[in-house]
């Protein structure tokens, strides 16, 4: 399996296959935020206090970064926008799963 850029190398991606990218970007890093929150949590390096404003805080993004509709360019540069902003999110709390994810681009 290749990463995103070899499958997409030749061609320009659509509309639909760019907000379909974004928002499993955007999934996939909240994912992984909330992993190492969780595993942080077990391994008593934060305390519940901690642990729940961090889980408020990229849980709420999450939420409000996804678009009801994507009907305009407008609204998938936004999302991709979002996405990335996550991915940043997702960079301050662990650069090991940053990295991870960021090998399929």
């Amino acid at each position: 399996m290749g990463t995103i850029k070899d499958i997409t190398k030749d061609k320009e991606l659509t509309f639909g296959e760019r907000g379909v990218l974004s928002v499993w970007v955007l999934h996939e890093a909240w994912l992984f935020s909330i992993e190492i929150i969780e595993k942080r949590y077990k391994e008593k390096k934060i305390t519940t206090a901690k642990k729940r404003r961090l889980e408020s805080k990229y849980t709420s993004f999450y939420e409000n970064s996804r678009p009801k509709n994507l009907k305009t360019e407008d609204d998938i540069l936004c999302l991709e926008e979002n996405a990335r902003t996550m991915m940043v999110m997702l960079a301050d709390l662990g650069v090991d799963a940053y990295k991870l994810l960021s090998k399929l681009f």
